[in-house]
């Protein structure tokens, strides 16, 4: 058990539990995990960083991932009615408008906003 709950009835059973399976392993999350869980088991599952999106704000999520055709896709949530601004980490293309978005540039989030990103080609 990797986790548990403090819960009189639902402490009998864990919230996170893992388990070798061949080469590799198994592990059943059995809640919806806070952001300190959340981060805990990310880190726990890849100790080693694989996405280059660093220092995001507290509001900001970022989930990349590979295309059917091939270039890594890169979905970045601002979940705040506040606007932010996030660094591109590496060369992106905006999905919906085609613009480019270079390396280390700004990328502007407005309240609730979604940007949907390709990795550029050179």
């Amino acid at each position: 058990m990797l986790a548990g709950y403090d819960h009189p009835h639902f402490g009998r059973w864990p919230a996170v539990t893992t388990r070798r399976h061949g080469a590799g392993r198994i592990t059943c999350v059995g809640t919806a995990p806070g952001r300190d869980l959340a981060r805990a088991l990310a880190q726990w599952l890849a100790p080693t960083a694989c996405s280059a999106w660093q220092d995001l704000p507290e509001s900001v999520t970022a989930t990349t991932g590979t295309s059917p055709a091939g270039p890594r896709v890169h979905i970045v949530h601002n979940w705040s009615w506040e606007p932010v601004r996030v660094s591109a980490p590496i060369g992106l293309s905006d999905v919906l408008d085609g613009t480019s978005v270079p390396a280390a540039s700004p990328l502007n989030l407005g309240p609730w906003d979604v940007r949907v990103l390709v990795t550029a080609t050179p």
